[in-house]
């Protein structure tokens, strides 16, 4: 990866930070305690269980099942059905709000997809809660 994609990926998390903040969105770090959790443990853990578990189970039952469809199709299957449990996941924390983590629930489950790397999911996941972390702060 060059430099230059790398600072354009970092600056468009940057900007999703902001947006989320101008739709009221916050995410505060108030210790040390909450900021491992947020940035470290949280995504791993739950990438672990969305993608690394039930992504990959998901679309595993669906080919045992289906195989007359195409492998892609039923990973698309799969990712979207661990994004719909990544945001009711979140509906203690965030309410009704809780559907819009569906997109960036859709966006890990792509990179898994693409990739069946945890800790490429981790990593995006860390970096996207930084970023909001991060507006918080300056918006």
């Amino acid at each position: 990866m060059s430099l230059f994609a790398a600072l354009a990926g970092l600056l468009s998390l940057l900007a999703l930070g902001f947006v989320c903040v101008q739709l009221g969105f916050s995410l505060s770090l108030t210790g040390p305690g909450q900021a491992a959790w947020v940035l470290l443990l949280g995504p791993a853990l739950e990438e672990w269980v969305f993608r690394a578990l039930l992504q990959a189970e998901v679309e595993a039952k669906l080919r045992t099942r289906h195989s007359r469809f195409g492998h892609s199709h039923l990973a698309h299957i799969a990712n979207f059905v661990a994004a719909i449990a990544f945001a009711c996941a979140h509906i203690p924390a965030r309410g009704t709000d809780a559907w819009l983590w569906v997109f960036p629930g859709l966006l890990l489950g792509e990179v898994w997809r693409r990739t069946h790397n945890i800790w490429a999911c981790v990593l995006l996941h860390s970096l996207m809660n930084a970023s909001l972390a991060l507006a918080t702060i300056l918006w």
